[in-house]
């Protein structure tokens, strides 16, 4: 595993409700030099960490995260924290750090949900440039650890730190003492993230859902009550949607494949990596940007409906940002398919049909033929065709 790749794509990988970063634990033996490792590396990029930004929640009462109840004009409004207040005044762009995270007991447990998805203090929202990154020890090495109650689990990647090897710690320790290392500039990196990402997160979103429709048991596999993999990675809608983000960071921030591969176990477990892996090499899913662009032809076969499904979703979510270049021409061409596909398989259409109508992309004979035929499917859906 490449630490610093791995880190960069968590820190810098646009995240779900518009917040920067993926929430990732990373799992290791006590001295490994995680604190210290990632503190450092977010500091370098220009996201401040340490201090009051590293929270170690066992040595905390859960009102520090969920917030003091206080009564205001006949209201109770629950108060943030102090380290947060000062975060958002003195550290908009920051790592908040949760470390040591299995020391935490059940009930601070559970006041850190909210935290882990949405940045949440009390009342008060972090502001979407602070990322969440977590570490701990394994359970058995832990100063009375507990095992991650799945709630908590299921809200994080979860990554095994390797320690140092003797060569790159031999470096840092003769090298480390006054040496002064110049830090990027995060909201540069965040630009070029943001310019870069469209593409790949329509790429992503394409091969997850036809992944999907081939494999709809994987969509959300709890492991059983008891079980020590409830505190691990296993497949939900929530950790579809960040590993989805994590194929797209990685292709973004130019991961290996061997990262990418450990970016999207780290969310929804080994084996159905392991599977969505396996589906991407046989489906063989052609660039959805050359589909619109009719650079290449997309042949739709009706014995692999969930290939269909990957491609249609992905040449939608390329069409949908309101920025996105294009956008009438390549509707144009989407509509064609759409309709050829409509003629025996009018399911399969509906996701991608259904973006292009709310978007109000609903131009030529194509448009209008395929929606004779999926008016009502669209309806029944939850969609509204509107004209721009």
């Amino acid at each position: 595993m490449n630490t610093n790749a791995i880190l960069k794509a968590a820190l810098f990988t646009p995240g779900p409700k518009g917040r920067w970063g993926l929430p990732v634990i990373f799992e290791g033996e006590p001295g490994g030099g995680k604190t210290s490792i990632i503190e450092g590396f977010a500091n370098r990029h220009g996201l401040y960490a340490g201090g009051n930004a590293t929270i170690i929640g066992s040595i905390r009462e859960p009102t520090d995260v969920g917030g003091l109840a206080r009564l205001f004009d006949d209201c109770f409004r629950l108060m943030p924290a102090g380290w947060a207040v000062d975060m958002v005044k003195e550290h908009p762009r920051a790592v908040l750090f949760l470390d040591e995270l299995n020391t935490n007991v059940p009930a601070m447990q559970a006041a850190m949900l909210r935290l882990a998805t949405d940045g949440a203090v009390g009342e008060l929202i972090l502001p979407p440039t602070v990322r969440i990154l977590a570490a701990m020890n394994k359970t058995q090495d832990s100063a009375n650890g507990w095992d991650l109650a799945a709630p908590l689990a299921n809200r994080f990647g979860h990554l095994t730190w390797e320690a140092p090897t003797w060569h790159s710690w031999s470096a840092w320790l003769l090298g480390a003492e006054g040496q002064e290392v110049e830090a990027e500039n995060a909201e540069a990196i965040e630009a070029r993230v943001l310019k870069a990402f469209p593409t790949p997160f329509a790429k992503a979103k394409g091969l997850v859902t036809g992944f999907l429709k081939a494999q709809p048991s994987l969509l959300h596999r709890m492991p059983k009550s008891g079980s020590p993999e409830q505190s691990r990675a296993w497949p939900s809608p929530r950790t579809w949607e960040l590993a989805t983000r994590a194929l797209a960071g990685a292709e973004t921030l130019k991961l290996e494949q061997s990262d990418a591969e450990e970016m999207l176990a780290a969310f929804v477990g080994v084996g159905p990596a392991a599977e969505l892996i396996q589906y991407q090499t046989a489906a063989d899913l052609p660039d959805p940007c050359d589909v619109l662009d009719e650079k290449v032809t997309f042949n739709h076969d009706p014995k692999r409906l969930d290939r269909t499904t990957a491609v249609l979703s992905a040449c939608a979510a390329i069409i949908a940002p309101e920025k996105a270049p294009r956008r009438k021409e390549r509707a144009e061409v989407l509509w064609r398919y759409i309709e050829a596909v409509s003629k025996d398989a009018a399911d399969v259409t509906v996701q991608a049909a259904g973006v292009l109508s709310t978007k109000g992309f609903i131009t030529g004979k194509s448009a209008y033929a395929a929606l004779a035929k999926l008016q009502p499917i669209l309806a029944a859906a939850g969609y509204t065709a509107r004209r721009e």
